[in-house]
């Protein structure tokens, strides 16, 4: 029977540690925290709700780049496998812990919230507040004339390559 499988979007909880093994296969451990979000009616915040914390194992170049590039409090879309990992300390107390082995992982990329809400539907606006740039079909590639008897409109369906 196939693992369990878990995808969504987590918080990192601490800094990752990176271990190689005696064969010298890089190895992370990486902290993660997914939680429910939900807006407080009263207070018009958004408040944190039912936490659930899991260490998690990536391997090879993915843990060497995460290593790398991702530190604590980053959130992060991962996919992986849950497995439970049993052992016994050096007392004979038997242990055990629940891992998420990821098979993917990347930065959780959102756009700027604009606090005011308004008619952006809650995203920020351009700050710069100069000219747009005009492009025109010489700049748009996709911008071609339509061939004699195309759609309206004048322009093509197809690429121009």
């Amino acid at each position: 029977m196939p693992l369990p499988t878990l995808s969504g979007t987590a918080r990192l909880t601490r800094d990752i540690d990176l271990r190689f093994t005696t064969s010298g296969v890089p190895v992370a451990t990486i902290g993660l925290a997914f939680n429910n979000r939900r807006l407080n009616e009263q207070t018009k915040q958004w408040e944190d709700t039912d936490v659930f914390f899991v260490d998690a194992t990536i391997w090879k170049a993915k843990a060497e780049a995460c290593a790398e590039q991702l530190r604590t409090g980053v959130e992060v879309v991962v996919s992986g496998r849950m497995k439970s990992r049993q052992w016994e300390t050096r007392e004979g107390e038997k242990r055990w812990a629940q891992e998420l082995i990821l098979d993917s992982i990347g930065l959780a990329v959102r756009p700027p919230r604009n606090e005011g809400g308004g008619a952006q539907g809650g995203y920020a606006q351009r700050s710069d507040n100069g000219p747009r740039p005009q492009s025109g079909p010489q700049d748009d590639p996709w911008a071609t004339p339509a061939a004699a008897g195309g759609h309206s409109g004048g322009y093509s369906d197809e690429p121009p390559f």
